[in-house]
Parts: C-alpha cells; sequence; structure tokens
C-alpha cells in the first residue's frame, strides 16, 4: 500500500511541476527542482535519481557532480537500477568521484541483476576486458545474451563478435552473421559494417557483392569509418557495383576526415588522376557520409 501511494503522490508532483512549468513559460523551472529536492530528502528513490540528473546537467541548478553522486548513491541504495546504472559510469569514468572500476562493477552487478538491459551489456563487457572483474569470456557471453534477449542492439552486435572469435562459446559464423542482422536491421551502424563484411567474403552467409555494398553504404552513411573504406574500395574496383572513382574518392575523403591514415593515402593516391572539377564533385559527395559539415572543410583545403 505505501509503494502504491508513493507512486500516485509522485505522479501528481511531476504533473504539477510540469503544469506551473508550462504555464509561466519556463520561469519556474526552479519550482519543479525544489519539488524534487522536497520529495528527494524525504526519501524517494525516484526523486533521488532525478534530482541526482538535475544536479549533472545543471539546470536550474549550478551543476555539481559530487551532488548528483550522492543522490544516485541514495537512490541506488534503495535498489533503483537506474541509479545504479549511473553509479557505475560516474566511478568508470571519475565524474565527482575517483575512478574505481571494481566498485563501478559493483552497481553495474546489481543492476543487472534486476534485469536491467543496459548494465546486463556493460557487465558483458567489463567481463570480457577485465574491468573491476576478472576477465571470464564465458561469464561475459552469458550476460550478453541476457541483453540481447530483451532487444539490447549493442548486444546482439557483441555476441556476434563472440561467435565469430568463439569467445565464451562455440565459434560458429552463421550464428554471427545472425546476430549481426538483427542489429544492422534495427540501424546499428558498426554491425551494419560487419554484416557487409561477412557478406563481401561469404563468412556465415553466401556470398554476396551488392549485398555487401549495400550494408557498407548503410553504415558508411551514419559514419562508420570501417564501411566508409571498404565500400570505397569497393567502387575503386567496381566490385558488384558499377566502378565510380568519385565516389570511392569522397567515401575516402570522409573516412581521411575522421582519422583514418590508410584512407587518407588512399584520398591522396586516387585524388591525383581526378580533375579539378572531379575533385569539386567528390568533395561535394562526401558531405553526406559525414555527421557535420563543418568537419569536411578542413580536409577540402589539405587535399
Amino acid at each position: 500500500m505505501g509503494t502504491a501511494v508513493h507512486s500516485f503522490i509522485w505522479w501528481c508532483a511531476t504533473r504539477l511541476g510540469r503544469v506551473c512549468h508550462v504555464a509561466t513559460r519556463g520561469n519556474t523551472a526552479g519550482f519543479f527542482r525544489i519539488l524534487l529536492q522536497r520529495l528527494a530528502d524525504y526519501g524517494w528513490a525516484e526523486a533521488q535519481h532525478e534530482i541526482g540528473l538535475v544536479y549533472r546537467r545543471g539546470k536550474s541548478v549550478p551543476q555539481c557532480f559530487e551532488k548528483s553522486v550522492h543522490y544516485f548513491r541514495l537512490a541506488a541504495e534503495q535498489g533503483h537500477m537506474h541509479a545504479q546504472n549511473e553509479l557505475d559510469q560516474a566511478y568508470l569514468d571519475g565524474i565527482g568521484v575517483p575512478v574505481d572500476e571494481v566498485e563501478a562493477a559493483s552497481w553495474c552487478l546489481k543492476a543487472a541483476k534486476q534485469g536491467n538491459a543496459t548494465a546486463q551489456y556493460n557487465l558483458s563487457w567489463k567481463y570480457a576486458i577485465g574491468a573491476g572483474v576478472p576477465q571470464d569470456h564465458a561469464e561475459a557471453f552469458r550476460w550478453c545474451r541476457l541483453a540481447a534477449d530483451q532487444g539490447d542492439l549493442e548486444a546482439f552486435h557483441h555476441l556476434g563478435v563472440m561467435y565469430k572469435k568463439g569467445l565464451g562459446c562455440p565459434q560458429d559464423d552463421n550464428t554471427a552473421a545472425t546476430c549481426f542482422m538483427m542489429a544492422a536491421a534495427n540501424g546499428l551502424a558498426s554491425a551494419q559494417g560487419l554484416l557487409g563484411y561477412f557478406y563481401c567474403r561469404g563468412e556465415g552467409v553466401r556470398k554476396d557483392l551488392w549485398q555487401a555494398a549495400s550494408w557498407y553504404r548503410c553504415a558508411a552513411l551514419q559514419g562508420n569509418v570501417f564501411a566508409q573504406c571498404n565500400l570505397a574500395a569497393i567502387y575503386a574496383n567496381g566490385e558488384g557495383v558499377t566502378k565510380d572513382h568519385l565516389e570511392a574518392f569522397a567515401l575516402y575523403l570522409a573516412a581521411a576526415n575522421a582519422g583514418d591514415q590508410e584512407a587518407a593515402a588512399c584520398r591522396d593516391q586516387l585524388g591525383c588522376t581526378l580533375s579539378a572539377t572531379e575533385l569539386a564533385v567528390g568533395k561535394q559527395r562526401a558531405t553526406k557520409y559525414l555527421k557535420t559539415r563543418d568537419a569536411i572543410l578542413e580536409t577540402w583545403d589539405s587535399v
């Protein structure tokens, strides 16, 4: 009964704060914070987590990472799994507290055991590299599969890598390809790039250079450098697509802009074969593979 009452009051409080904020065109943002502060001091975990976010973001109050961690801890100690996730990241990155991978892992484990998919994936990563816990690929695989079962796209990608390499599970290219497909179909660029690689080499799937180019393109358009370099090579050689040196140049240019040295060398080599007009066209095409237009301008001047 107590939990139901607390939930109802919290529901009323959040909506009252939002109504006041909207009614005054945002001039009473502090009202909602004061309300959260009172509820947090009263001991409600949800409010403690929310006020922790307020202090971390520095909205309506001076930003203070130490206070954010304080309130996250109060909520986490009551079993609030999102607050436990926040503490994991705080200790991992040293935000508001000293870096402590062991402490980070302990909070991550608490959230993971409650079924939080993000925590399960993060715990899998910790076991995979031995961050705050002993390196254990079998445990990494177990937690990653639990996260993937809840639809976590990063977990599907990580599972694919583990099946490909046989880490914590039998090596299986077919299952790896299936995992990459699950994540790729839902827009994860890293999985799209690896799926393109599988189609290019015929690993886990039938070799299909057109499919390889299609998946590489999906990832390249999201700024994935691995996919940009591989798609550039496909266009340069005309494998699965019509040969297009301008598109290849644009892709190498985008990847070089992100810092890839091999792409920079290919960009310069290919650029020497293009006319001034073709270079201008290639540079213009490169903008679609970048997240920001400003980033490409510096690279243009250097070519």
